[in-house]
């Protein structure tokens, strides 16, 4: 028997029993999705209890356990039992039992994207540039909405952007001047003012309404000083020190970078990626980039991503650990861009903002989060 997947408006299929059963319980199908013998439906989500036939040689009906079953690894206890345990903020953090994972979701749409850049568009011609702050935070705030966290559970944490073009347009002018009279020193301090104005306007609200507030803690003295030692290193060594500088500045950043559960806990990001293993990485990926006259340059996009993500660690006051890790591969980053390259030249450019937004479905929703 064969099945169809849906994501959102989109439908995939069709697929044997085999394969959905494989992407549930390897979390490649999100709470969310749904799952029907019908490209026209009815559908059922894949966190509902839903019968799956396996392939004609095993001959036989199985049902496909709930994605809270599903994601729980070596766990025994039934779907009541998991709703019973109250987890603070979903699954981020609180009791788990065995390995869960926490997948991202990304619902907005190439119409969408267009639409919202027609009107910010007229907006910046009519008020001849003075709209420009306001759509940065426009924009900002609509590609946020648009991010979920999917929890093991199939529960979402929804994320919001709160911050105003008046606030941002200050900041900026602030920054810039102060750049300009210190005769560039004060660029860090102003890059730290703008990365705290994103991260500390973008809030998330879980599924019991619980309020998940960011901060930054990082300075723009800390980040002078790393600059400073990782520009002049990476002279010095003719550029040989630039992975460990890079290495050096995402683990400042995450390690900056901090969430609180309203009235529950803290989470805490770091980084533990070296500059050895980016050195071996990119050194790789440059050379079978050019012996295969750039096809090789997917993955090595996908494998950067690997390194970049299967490197974060996630970390909850109470002592809980979660590991990032993605999940794409070349191949899909491949297709995906072969079909978008092709489609924008069809449309004469119209394509490029679906594309855009493929390429970040792409980017994000094979971000997993897993307990460790």
């Amino acid at each position: 028997m064969s099945y169809f997947v849906k994501r959102g408006e989109q439908v995939s299929g069709p697929y044997t029993g085999d394969q959905v059963k494989n992407w549930v319980n390897s979390g490649k199908l999100l709470g969310s999705d749904q799952i029907s013998s019908s490209n026209q439906g009815p559908w059922k989500t894949i966190a509902q209890p839903t019968q799956v036939s396996t392939s004609p040689a095993i001959a036989q009906t199985e049902t496909t356990p709930s994605l809270a079953d599903t994601f729980t690894v070596n766990t025994a206890r039934s779907q009541s039992q998991f709703e019973k345990e109250k987890i603070s903020g979903g699954d981020i953090s609180g009791k788990q039992v065995g390995v869960t994972t926490s997948r991202f979701e990304f619902t907005g749409t190439g119409g969408q994207l267009l639409t919202e850049l027609i009107v910010s568009f007229f907006l910046l011609i009519i008020t001849f540039g003075l709209y420009g702050p306001w759509y940065v935070c426009r924009f900002q705030r609509w590609w946020t909405s648009k991010i979920k966290l999917v929890l093991s559970s199939g529960k979402k944490v929804e994320f919001d952007f709160s911050g105003t073009g008046g606030n941002f347009l200050v900041k900026y002018l602030i920054g810039y001047l102060l750049t300009l009279v210190t005769f560039g020193l004060y660029a860090p301090f102003f890059l730290v003012s703008l990365i705290q104005f994103f991260v500390e306007n973008t809030s998330g609200r879980t599924h019991d309404r619980k309020t998940v507030s960011l901060r930054f803690n990082g300075t723009g003295g800390q980040l002078f000083v790393n600059m400073l030692v990782g520009y002049v290193l990476t002279i010095i060594t003719l550029g040989i020190y630039f992975p460990w500088f890079y290495c050096s500045l995402i683990n400042w950043f995450t390690e900056s970078t901090q969430a609180d559960i309203e009235g529950s806990e803290t989470i805490h990001l770091s980084f533990t990626g070296r500059g050895g293993s980016l050195l071996v990485t990119v050194l790789i990926g440059y050379l079978l980039t050019a012996i295969t006259f750039g096809i090789y340059g997917f993955w090595f996009q996908v494998n950067m991503f690997k390194f970049l993500y299967g490197n974060t660690v996630v970390a909850t006051s109470n002592g809980k650990r979660y590991k990032l890790a993605f999940s794409g591969t070349g191949g899909e980053n491949l297709l995906l861009s072969l079909k978008g390259v092709v489609l924008c030249f069809l449309t004469l450019g119209i394509y490029i903002f679906w594309f855009t937004v493929e390429q970040t479905k792409f980017q994000l929703e094979n971000i997993e989060c897993k307990s460790t």
